[in-house]
């Protein structure tokens, strides 16, 4: 199946190909007019200067990826100084002034599954456990 897949054309090269200019000979014109198909929009030359144009933009906007700053004004105002989760000097265990077990005790119930709620969804929803 992947075979298949890999031998076929993307779909940006079989809309190129369409767009394209043909110069087809009379004959082509006239008897396999079905098999021609295009809107004649650019040429070759022109689809090769678009693909190209794209490919210098996107290299361009990854050369820049390993010094680009992201800017996040959502940590301006109120919020200066917090740092991000994951940065090193983000604090691991905070004081929040409720015990560690209240905390734990919370956290485990936000998540888990009250009894019999699985009967009860698929009993509402006339599905069987059985299946």
């Amino acid at each position: 199946m992947y075979e298949k897949i890999r031998s076929r054309k993307s779909v940006p090269a079989l809309y190129e190909e369409h767009l394209i200019v043909r110069l087809p000979f009379l004959l082509v014109i006239f008897v396999l007019e079905p098999l021609v198909q295009s809107d004649g929009v650019i040429t070759p030359a022109e689809a090769q200067a678009v693909r190209d144009t794209a490919r210098a933009r996107l290299d361009a906007e990854v050369s820049e990826a390993d010094t680009y700053v992201p800017n996040a004004p959502m940590l301006q105002g109120h919020w200066k100084g917090i740092v991000w989760p994951a940065d090193e000097t983000a604090e691991r265990d905070p004081s929040t002034g409720v015990a560690r077990n209240v905390l734990e005790k919370v956290g485990h119930a936000s998540v888990a599954v009250p009894s019999g709620f699985v009967r009860l969804f698929l009993a509402k929803n006339s599905c069987s456990i059985d299946r």
